[in-house]
C-alpha cells in the first residue's frame, strides 16, 4: 500500500508517470472469469441460432464457432487482461486522485479531491466472490471509475478523499 493518507503538498506529475499503486492480483482472475463467461454465453446464443437456421452446414458452423470462442478466450485472457492489469496504476493522496490506463492509447486522469462530490463503492456477487469492489469518483462534469480493487483499499481511498472535503461536507 502506498500513501493514501499522505497529506504532503501537491506536485505536478510528469506526463506518462505511472501511479504508485496497481490493481490487485485478484483483479486478473476476476477479469478472466468475466471474459470467459461472456464468451461462453455469446457462443451459446450464436450456436442456438446456427443450430436452427443453417441446417446443411450445421456441423461446420458450430465447429467454427467453437474455434472462434476458444481463440477469443485465449487471446483475451492470455494477452489483453494481462496488459490491462500491467498498464493500470493509480495514486490517491489527500490532494489528488491520479489514474493511468492503457498501453497504446494512454489515459491520464488527475482529479483534485476538493472537486470530488461523491465516492461510491460497489460490490456485486461476482466481485464479492473474488473479494473485490469497484470505486467511482463523481465530479461536477464526469464520473471516473477505478477497479476492481480490494475493499480495504477502497475504504482507505474513500476516507482519504472525503477527509479533504470542506468541514461543512463532513458535518463539522
Amino acid at each position: 500500500m502506498s500513501n493514501f493518507a499522505d497529506n504532503s503538498s501537491p506536485r505536478v506529475r510528469a506526463f506518462g508517470e505511472p501511479g504508485s499503486d496497481r490493481l490487485p492480483n485478484e483483479a486478473l482472475r476476476y477479469l478472466n472469469a468475466i471474459d470467459a463467461a461472456t464468451a461462453l454465453v455469446t457462443a451459446s446464443a450464436v450456436s442456438i441460432v446456427a443450430w436452427f437456421v443453417f441446417e446443411p452446414l450445421r456441423v461446420v458452423i458450430l465447429t467454427v464457432i467453437m474455434l472462434g470462442v476458444a481463440a477469443a478466450i485465449a487471446f483475451e485472457i492470455q494477452i489483453m487482461n494481462r496488459l490491462r492489469m500491467r498498464n493500470t496504476s493509480f495514486t490517491v493522496t489527500g490532494d489528488e486522485i491520479y489514474i493511468v490506463r492503457g498501453l497504446f492509447f494512454r489515459r491520464f486522469t488527475s482529479i483534485a479531491t476538493s472537486q470530488v462530490l461523491n465516492v461510491e463503492i460497489t460490490e456485486g456477487p461476482v466481485l464479492r466472490k473474488f473479494g473485490l469492489v469497484k470505486i467511482r469518483f463523481t465530479c461536477i462534469v464526469a464520473v471516473e471509475p477505478l477497479g476492481p480493487i480490494t475493499p480495504a483499499v477502497a475504504t482507505a481511498i474513500r476516507s482519504t478523499v472525503l477527509l479533504k472535503q470542506t468541514p461543512a461536507c463532513r458535518g463539522v
